[in-house]
């Protein structure tokens, strides 16, 4: 069997464990994948570690689309100029390259909780231009995944509603969800 995990930074690490714990059979593959849809976060982060802080106006600039990872090239393409240093040494790396760091350092908790569990996981990263479910089916159907767990709610908080993303997983994917509830507050 193939668990393909999907988060976008916010699933609960333990409690995606436990559920995943109970489902992994020895042979099993699992697969963290992190589905990028928040540019604005992620070039925020960019732009502090080169020092630069114009990254909101860009973000800004470039216009509601911004939530989207696509038109994150808008911004990208701005902030570019503002990260160039006078030496190539200087210069932080790609934005692509960034974005595939910031993808694992938000799944490396998850990868080592199911690692102290006895379960190999490995990691990959999708962007999904607004389309976070499309984005992650595609995934689990190019995966040849057999179930898929995701968390119950995004970054917005509205309590006893089911995130968007993981609504539209329920109603469109063809192998079982399994729902990670957030953790109480």
């Amino acid at each position: 069997m193939h668990i393909l995990i999907a988060t976008d930074g916010y699933l609960d690490a333990r409690r995606a464990t436990e559920i995943v714990e109970r489902l992994h059979r020895p042979g099993d593959a699992v697969t963290v994948l992190t589905a990028l849809d928040h540019p604005k976060r992620f070039l925020r982060e960019y732009g502090e570690t080169a020092g630069v802080t114009e990254v909101a106006t860009i973000a800004h600039e470039a216009g509601a689309g911004m939530i989207g990872f696509a038109s994150g090239a808008k911004a990208a393409e701005r902030l570019a100029p503002l990260l160039q240093g006078d030496q190539p040494e200087e210069r932080p790396a790609g934005l692509g390259h960034y974005f595939a760091q910031a993808a694992q350092r938000r799944v490396d908790t998850l990868i080592g909780l199911l690692g102290e569990a006895g379960i190999a996981a490995e990691a990959a990263w999708t962007t999904t231009d607004s389309r976070t479910a499309e984005s992650i089916l595609a995934a689990a159907e190019g995966a040849k995944a057999d179930v898929l767990v995701v968390g119950s709610h995004g970054n917005r908080r509205f309590e006893g509603v089911l995130g968007s993303t993981v609504s539209k997983l329920l109603r469109r994917a063809t192998v079982p969800v399994v729902v990670v509830p957030r953790s109480p507050a």
